[in-house]
């Protein structure tokens, strides 16, 4: 196969028993800002089709749940040297 890339999509769909939903991964490639870059986009999507959350503060734990997974899976999906490139990292 050939060794150069010209571009690439990629989404991966991650059932989530947690909270009965799923994390949605996609990955693509992007024109980079220099000839000698690689660019990727990552995007990550958590969601549950069917909430059965009907007051606020379930509805609150539930976007908690859905904030902390997708957190976690963008942390397991980019390297040290890729943190190191958005500096200090801001709790909200």
């Amino acid at each position: 196969m050939p060794q150069s890339l010209g571009g690439f999509f990629m989404q991966l769909h991650f059932p989530q028993p947690d909270f009965r939903g799923f994390l949605v991964l996609t990955q693509t490639a992007i024109s980079p800002p220099h000839p000698d870059m690689n660019s990727v986009i990552l995007d990550l999507d958590a969601f549950r089709v069917d909430p059965e959350s009907t007051s606020d503060d379930q509805i609150w734990t539930l976007l908690e749940e859905l904030r902390k997974t997708k957190n976690i899976f963008f942390e397991g999906s980019i390297t040290d040297k890729t943190r190191d490139l958005f500096g200090a990292r801001k709790e909200y």
